[in-house]
């Protein structure tokens, strides 16, 4: 009788074990909110999952992969019960998940959380499919804590095939991420003004066809383009040079003249029939100096721009968004936002004597913009902080953006930012804002590939906050783009490249690039 209960326990013991192994082998990205494994595996594996079934005849949402044919079938056939449920007790985007022994059920709180819950059951029968092994006894909830995560896409300097975009908003979809802000400069054939368009631009139709993809899959394209600075590709036109703030240079536009609005309104026209289920208009901003003039500072003049841009978008129904730094700069209180080595009094101290400058012109800040405060590599500072709660504090709409691509072209670099953009993420979660864009700069004109593990950061920490470690995402991101069995450390060669690929473009001009190329 001891043998056979010490064979019993042991049989436990060692199935109890390889269960624990096994689900070690279950990774999802973006992580979900809970989840709990139920002791054991159930019989269900991609081969025997064909058919599901709505109690309320909702149809199935766009499904990817593992999930793509499965068919709507009567309840006693299907092996996935899935509904909506508008009361179910998770926030927007969510859904509950899980997987019994013989039956899948899927309960969401809208559409979109319907869609997530198939994105990630699809990860989930990857994986078992991937090990030979039946999909595990799991009951998973889920839900965003950021509403709004946009990446930007940034084509002023080369772009891909068209097919690839379409390749990207699905995959874009699959790490949950619901925005893009396309910057489009002069990639877009304007029609109301088409001296602006390049050769290559792509036509109006073609972007409301993206559009209208991309919200099929839960994301909303939405316009940038460029307003009172980064203006060369409007104002390098002899047609348009009288538009320009000093003669000899085409980078910024003259704030007071009139003639400025009518070209900029225009563009703004064709942007926003581009993109018809926009929510946002981005108007650019940034990294601009302007000549004083009727006796205005250049705060004055940098807000009479900004005030007439956010008229134009209420008019058509959009948020205008508008990168901040001028005014600050203007004002005398940007440095410390990039400053990590100077105290907390310090900064307090610039603010002390400088807010004056900010609140002189406080009714004028427009109150239906969102001020986006970039910093890509200092997010966390005290200074950048103090600057976010400076527009709450006076009722204004901020919202964060970080980077996950600067100035790289070989491969990404600073382990593709994922420190300021998992810092970034946890702080507007935070501070409860809207959402995070992930800017994606296309100054080195990379392939658009390098910047995907940023993305895949971005989706992770953006969706579930401050749920992993930056190792513990690298593991998954490992996991799940090349499989369970290239997860561990010793696959993480992209990191130990960083230093030499770093020196790649001077790698013939200095003796330091020839020895560290050399190793």
């Amino acid at each position: 009788m001891r043998l056979v209960l010490i064979t019993l326990i042991s049989i436990l013991f060692i199935n109890c074990f390889s269960n624990k192994e096994v689900l070690k082998n279950f990774k999802l990205l973006p992580s979900v909110q809970e989840i709990k494994y139920n002791n054991g595996l159930s019989d269900l594996n991609f081969k025997n999952i064909k058919f599901a079934y709505s109690d309320n005849n909702i149809k199935l949402p766009i499904r990817y992969d593992f999930t793509k044919n499965i068919q709507i079938n009567n309840l006693s056939e299907s092996t996935i019960n899935y509904s909506i449920d508008p009361n179910l007790n998770v926030i927007k985007e969510g859904y509950k998940l899980n997987i019994y022994k013989n039956k899948i059920s899927i309960i969401a709180k809208d559409e979109k959380g319907l869609f997530y819950a198939f994105i990630t059951l699809d990860q989930l029968i990857e994986d078992s499919k991937d090990q030979n092994i039946n999909l595990p006894l799991v009951s998973i909830k889920d839900f965003p804590l950021l509403k709004f995560r946009p990446i930007h896409l940034d084509i002023k300097h080369h772009m891909e095939k068209k097919s690839y975009y379409y390749d990207l908003i699905d995959d874009l979809a699959k790490q949950k991420i619901n925005g893009i802000i396309v910057e489009f400069e002069d990639k877009l054939k304007y029609e109301l003004r088409p001296e602006i368009g390049s050769s290559d631009a792509l036509s109006i139709d073609w972007w409301v066809e993206l559009s209208e993809y991309s919200k099929r899959r839960n994301i909303t394209i939405n316009p940038l383009v460029q307003g009172l600075g980064h203006a060369s590709f409007i104002l390098k036109h002899d047609v348009n040079k009288h538009l320009r703030d000093v003669s000899t240079s085409d980078w910024a536009f003259n704030p007071l003249n009139p003639k400025t609005y009518e070209l900029q309104f225009e563009l703004y026209l064709d942007a926003i029939k581009a993109t018809p289920y926009s929510k946002y208009l981005h108007v650019g901003g940034d990294e601009v100096h302007l000549v004083e003039r009727d006796g205005k500072s250049q705060l004055e003049l940098n807000l009479i721009w900004l005030n007439k841009v956010c008229e134009f978008a209420e008019k058509h129904n959009k948020i205008p968004i508008f990168w901040d730094d001028m005014p600050l700069k203007h004002a005398g209180v940007y440095n410390p936002m990039f400053n990590d080595k100077i105290s907390k009094k310090e900064v307090d101290d610039i603010w002390e004597e400088n807010e004056v400058s900010l609140m002189k012109f406080i009714e004028k800040f427009p109150k239906n913009a969102i001020y986006m405060r970039w910093n890509y590599q200092k997010s966390n500072t005290y200074g950048n902080q103090k600057a976010m709660d400076w527009y709450t504090k006076n009722g204004l709409n901020v919202m964060g953006a970080t980077a996950g691509q600067t100035r790289w072209t070989l491969m990404p670099q600073n382990q593709s930012n994922i420190s300021q953009i998992k810092s970034f993420a946890v702080n507007s979660i935070e501070k409860n804002l809207e959402g995070l864009l992930l800017t994606l700069w296309d100054d080195d004109s990379p392939h658009f590939e390098l910047y995907k593990r940023g993305i895949a950061a971005f989706g992770q920490f953006a969706w579930s906050g401050n749920k992993t470690t930056i190792e513990e995402f690298k593991t998954i991101y490992r996991h799940r783009i090349f499989g369970y069995e290239f997860s561990n450390l010793e696959y993480s060669f992209i990191d130990k490249l960083e230093k030499p690929v770093g020196l790649w473009l001077n790698m013939l001009l200095s003796k330091e690039g020839l020895e560290a190329w050399a190793f």
